[in-house]
């Protein structure tokens, strides 16, 4: 929770109630639960929801836990996706929530320490998106700060899957994304509201 909030500790050891008691840095705003977000955003924008497994979930718990947001969203009237970094729940999403685009995160995976609860061959098939014949994604999400790599470029220009990249912060990312990415995930400026995407929006189609 340090890392955004003024909150402590571990997500995953909170309550609901303890969570929603929890403000942002840098503003009076609160977590929210998902069902509160979608009746604030009510349509309004299109929404890129990124999901994380807890370390305490097993395969059951995963399932438990994306069949609720697939329940949440199969009423709402606005546009929205889901992502993770985890194949087992973006191939839960595939499973449970097959009207909705999801899409697969990556990165290099070199930071080990980071990342210490993934083995070397976890790492390896991460980085080059070996779950994706599984997972089946609308779309992949990679690091900017990888770009260009194999991995994301093989499954644009071959397989035709759209290319997000994250985070960028700066011009030169920017020109990255542009280059290489169909759109990109931002932080801490405004891109020109010209920028066009280089395909159409993704929609999920695939069974």
């Amino acid at each position: 929770l340090e890392r955004l909030t003024h909150g402590k500790g571990l997500f995953e050891h909170k309550t609901q109630t303890e969570l929603q008691a929890v403000s942002f840095r840098d503003t009076d705003d609160r977590i929210m639960t998902l069902r509160e977000l979608l009746q604030r955003v009510d349509g309004k924008v299109p929404l890129l929801l990124e999901i994380k497994r807890s370390s305490l979930m097993d395969a059951d718990a995963v399932r438990r836990f994306v069949g609720r947001i697939a329940s949440l969203l199969r009423n709402y009237q606005g546009h929205v996706a889901l992502m993770s970094f985890e194949p087992s729940l973006v191939l839960a999403c595939r499973q449970l929530a097959r009207t909705v685009p999801r899409g697969l995160i990556s990165e290099r995976y070199k930071n080990r320490e980071y990342w210490h609860f993934l083995s070397s061959w976890q790492r390896i098939s991460r980085r080059f998106l070996l779950s994706a014949p599984r997972t089946r994604p609308d779309f992949i999400a990679y690091d900017v700060r990888a770009l260009p790599a194999v991995a994301p470029s093989i499954a644009r220009e071959l397989f035709k899957c759209p290319l997000l990249t994250w985070t960028v912060r700066t011009k030169a990312q920017q020109k990255i994304a542009e280059e290489y990415c169909d759109a990109m995930i931002f932080e801490g400026f405004l891109p020109p509201s010209s920028l066009p995407l280089q395909r159409k929006p993704v929609t999920a189609t695939r069974p």
